[in-house]
């Protein structure tokens, strides 16, 4: 895995614990990324995305040298999880995701997974 690819997750990954929100997954695509997160009591999903979304633009394009582009597409796609049932159908197809974009054969094999972090 590339050094500057690492440094990327790592921006990903340490950004949101200092959020108001609990975080299951941080799994990173090669054109997007895709996050299982609660927000904590008080907090609105929307505003914690947005700093999250600032916060890591900024540090991966300095990692990056990337100039003034935009470093995350403007709109969000966010869907409820209501049960627990719900929430493993989603993992799955994140962590089978890189399979199905023909990134891997398995999806054990796709490095940028946090599979690797903590089970969900």
């Amino acid at each position: 895995m590339p050094a500057r690819h690492c440094r990327c997750r790592g921006q990903c990954n340490t950004a949101l614990p200092r959020k108001p929100v609990c975080a299951a997954r941080v799994d990173r695509m090669p054109n997007h990324v895709h996050v299982i997160v609660w927000p904590m009591p008080n907090h609105l999903l929307s505003d914690i995305l947005k700093s999250w979304k600032q916060f890591t633009s900024r540090r991966a394009k300095k990692i990056l040298n990337m100039g003034e582009e935009p470093f995350w597409q403007p709109e969000s796609y966010d869907h409820w999880i209501r049960n627990d049932k719900e929430k493993a159908r989603i993992a799955r197809y994140i962590r089978n995701n890189p399979v199905a974009a023909g990134l891997c054969a398995r999806p054990e094999d796709w490095k940028w997974s946090s599979a690797y972090c903590a089970p969900m």
